[in-house]
């Protein structure tokens, strides 16, 4: 990456933009507010280039990462080839210090002082494959659809035990209708998934060596997809695991050693939740998988920890063989 002599950072709401230019000793160069859209990142355009920064190679731009909020500049900074970074609105936050006042002028400066700190190490944005970017949409309206139909399921249930037996006929007569809906919807969305898998054909080589190990499915293989864009954005085991919160890492402060490992909350929580649904199946259905399991449980381990052991397990495997692109065979992969 270029040596960069300005940084521009973006303060991202559902409306609004706030930005702030500063230079490398943090001086505030420009600053203001657009609209978010593609017309308020071209009237930044124009305001930049009529402030005198028209060389956009020498500036740095970033924002926090807020989903969709952020597409309409992501867009933009992609379309016109600048160097952008989208990063973690945690790391942002731990970066700034202490701060007492609060505002999105304010915020837009913390970013802009944050890709000035940390430039050496910072990692441009790249979007993720055309495919990816869709399953991770039809995967989201799942997720939703999914939480939807357990909700209304877990209120039918209650209700057939508490309410008066007519006032639940009543009440299951409308929400069944709904449910069939529900239902109905959650099988389109996962055949338009499974469309959009096959019209890639790495996507779907990718998904086929992962499902060729006992335990894994395909809302499994997606939710591996999405979540590495391919194996591409995360391509190391080990980091994959600390994404999904299924790696271990040292509880240890002054005298107190002997603490047990934890894994942390900073994780895919939804990745995390699919990776224990297949290690419970594996543990079922893959015969090392389950070998494993029955050791460490007859150790005297907890279930759960060896439960988070397997899922970490079956995370090595994949990449294995997704490296190899292998199919799983017991002799090669344990």
């Amino acid at each position: 990456m270029q040596t960069k002599s300005f940084f521009l950072g973006f303060d991202i709401s559902k409306l609004t933009v706030d930005y702030d230019l500063i230079n490398g000793q943090d001086k505030s160069l420009l600053k203001g507010q657009i609209a978010n859209s593609e017309a308020g990142c071209k009237q930044l355009q124009k305001a930049l280039m009529v402030n005198g920064f028209k060389d956009f190679n020498l500036i740095l731009f970033g924002m926090e990462n807020t989903g969709s909020y952020c597409n309409p500049m992501k867009l933009f900074c992609v379309k016109n080839k600048l160097d952008v970074v989208v990063a973690n609105a945690y790391d942002v936050c731990r970066s700034k210090g202490m701060q007492r006042t609060k505002s999105d002028s304010i915020d837009a400066f913390v970013v802009a002082q944050y890709l000035r700190k940390n430039l050496p190490l910072t990692k441009l944005y790249a979007p993720d494959k055309k495919a990816v970017e869709l399953l991770k949409k039809l995967q989201s309206a799942r997720s939703l659809l999914v939480k939807m139909k357990t909700q209304l399921s877990n209120h039918l249930g209650e209700a057939k035990d508490f309410f008066d037996p007519k006032d639940y006929k009543i009440l299951e007569k409308n929400l069944k209708k709904t449910l069939i809906n529900v239902q109905v919807s959650i099988v389109n969305l996962e055949k338009q998934m499974n469309k959009v898998l096959c019209s890639d054909e790495s996507l779907k080589q990718n998904a086929e060596i992962m499902e060729s190990l006992p335990g894994v499915g395909r809302q499994t293989a997606l939710r591996l997809i999405t979540a590495t864009n391919n194996f591409q954005t995360i391509s190391d085991p080990r980091k994959a695991a600390c994404h999904a919160g299924v790696a271990p890492f040292k509880n240890e402060s002054g005298t107190s050693r002997n603490l047990r490992p934890k894994v942390s909350k900073m994780a895919d929580k939804g990745l995390k939740k699919t990776l224990f649904l297949a290690a419970m199946s594996a543990v079922q259905h893959c015969r090392p998988i389950k070998l494993y399991y029955e050791k460490k449980v007859a150790e005297g381990k907890e279930k759960m920890s060896v439960l988070n052991a397997v899922a970490n397990k079956i995370l090595h495997m994949i990449f294995a063989m997704i490296s190899k692109k292998q199919l799983y065979e017991e002799t090669k992969f344990q």
